[in-house]
């Protein structure tokens, strides 16, 4: 199984790879949270693309060095050591050891030993498929718990919708299915910057990774991913407060 081997907190950490995108980055919704100052909020992914895995800059501050060089995206062999910020990580992927071969010889009876090697390819075998199977049904539950959470969330935006139509201050209050995300623009002085507070199902960078959480992207704020719709409520409806008090 490829991994990924790092030391973190003084102890060595392994991360198995799947299929998915293993995101890196200072934010608290990475996969793998680097509290380092030189370190992007969402810095680099580790994907797995045409058979091989890969690794990809996301265009960070300070960048991201494969073997000692800057990359941005590139295909990683075994050994290989990634370093973000003041992480080295280091790329495993060692093939299973290859079954030999029985020499055929005519003989009065099974070989012993064919019969255990069948049996070890029928345990890997199993072992990856059910590995698979796993990944592919957890993908599944949070998946459908997300969704789950996003259509509690919109039955939230569409009460504070009517609760606040007719403020001048809200200038718009969007409610959008199809492309599951709300957003609201909110003036608090005739003459001064609008406020954009965006709630969406897929972040708009990264609408192709697993969804993890409901996002909560304001200007000039950290963008946030929170796991449930009534975290996003609560935060929503203190900002809306704070803007409309």
């Amino acid at each position: 199984m490829p991994k990924l081997v790092f030391e973190k907190d003084g102890a060595v950490r392994e991360w198995d790879l799947g299929s998915f995108l293993v995101a890196i980055g200072r934010r608290p919704d990475n996969n793998i949270v680097l509290d380092d100052k030189f370190v992007s909020g969402r810095h680099a992914v580790i994907g797995f693309e045409q058979g091989r895995y890969y690794v990809e800059d996301l265009k960070s501050s300070n960048g991201t060095l494969l073997n000692g060089k800057p990359v941005q995206r590139t295909p990683l062999d075994d050994g290989d050591t990634i370093r973000i910020g003041a992480l080295e990580i280091r790329f495993v992927d060692r093939p299973a050891p290859s079954i030999p071969l029985v020499p055929t010889t005519p003989v009065s009876a099974p070989d012993p030993s064919a019969t255990a090697e069948a049996d070890l390819l029928d345990e890997l075998v199993g072992s990856i498929r059910s590995h698979r199977e796993r990944e592919q049904r957890e993908r599944e539950e949070a998946t459908a718990r997300v969704a789950e959470e996003w259509e509690k969330l919109l039955t939230m935006a569409e009460q504070l919708k009517a609760k606040v139509a007719g403020d001048p201050r809200v200038k718009h209050f969007g409610i959008d299915r199809k492309a599951a995300d709300v957003m609201i623009r909110i003036q608090r002085e005739a003459r001064g910057p609008q406020k954009l507070i965006t709630l969406a199902l897929r972040h708009p960078d990264y609408r192709g990774q697993v969804l993890t959480g409901i996002w909560l992207i304001r200007t000039d704020e950290p963008e946030r991913c929170l796991p449930t719709a009534q975290a996003v409520g609560t935060e929503l409806v203190r900002e809306l407060a704070f803007l409309l008090a």
